[in-house]
């Protein structure tokens, strides 16, 4: 039983089972920001507003000179002196924290955003993050 070969590119032969599963190649997956669907993070409960029961499940993807799977926010690249050139820029986008999902009601088409894996986000003005713990500064039940 022979190989598929990759469904972007049509030339490699899908050889792994991650490939297989893509239904592409590595090099093509990697330029177009394509990865296995992690765990979903969304309560399997029905839509807030409309009680709709089926979603589409999707991570958003940031597309610049290559494609990757959208975060909440990026490391840098590291200190340089040509960082304060406008034509460079110190965020690539295959280093973001944060990773993002949406899901789309196929009934109302409300879109909710959560974060695969909060734990992994940096906190601080540089990475315009911040947190916030409503539980510590609440004096009593939320009304």
């Amino acid at each position: 039983m022979s190989n598929p070969t990759c469904s972007f590119c049509t030339k490699r032969m899908l050889s792994s089972d991650r490939d297989r599963h893509l239904e592409m190649c590595e090099p093509c997956s990697a330029e177009l920001g394509v990865m296995p669907l992690p765990p979903p993070r969304r309560p399997p409960v029905p839509c807030r507003c409309c009680k709709g029961q089926q979603f589409i499940r999707a991570i958003p993807r940031e597309v610049t000179k290559r494609a990757a799977p959208m975060t909440v926010t990026f490391m840098y690249r590291g200190p340089t002196e040509r960082m304060l050139s406008p034509l460079t820029t110190p965020i690539d986008v295959g280093l973001g924290l944060g990773l993002l999902e949406v899901y789309v009601c196929k009934q109302c088409g409300l879109v909710e955003w959560f974060c695969i894996d909060p734990e992994h986000i940096a906190i601080g003005p540089s990475y315009m993050t911040e947190e916030l713990d409503y539980e510590a500064t609440s004096s009593g039940p939320y009304r």
